[in-house]
């Protein structure tokens, strides 16, 4: 398996909706914030609302330089917007440009 198991396998699962495999991934120990959480940030950018909460549940940090929030309500994913905000996501937190 060895080169199976990484972040960036992470990245493609969460960016295809694979559920199945974010799960696998996971329960092998790849953390949710590889390469400042871009996993959380393409989950949440293509409305994949259940990969979204696997992560989160698994410790995906919701604040990591605020793209998931950002990405998500760019894509109009309302419903990832809000997942995001109740687990703690900060609004008012500067995005990539330093703008609120």
């Amino acid at each position: 398996m060895g080169n199976q198991i990484s972040g960036e396998s992470l990245l493609k699962a969460a960016k295809q909706g694979n559920i199945e495999y974010v799960k696998f991934l996971l329960k092998n120990k790849v953390d949710p914030d590889h390469n400042y959480g871009k996993s959380l940030c393409i989950a949440a950018q293509n409305g994949h609302e259940k990969i979204v909460s696997l992560l989160i549940s698994h410790g995906a940090n919701v604040n990591i330089k605020r793209t998931s929030l950002e990405a998500a309500d760019w894509k109009g994913q309302t419903e990832v917007v809000l997942l995001l905000i109740s687990h703690g996501a900060n609004v008012n937190q500067l995005d990539t440009v330093n703008n609120i």
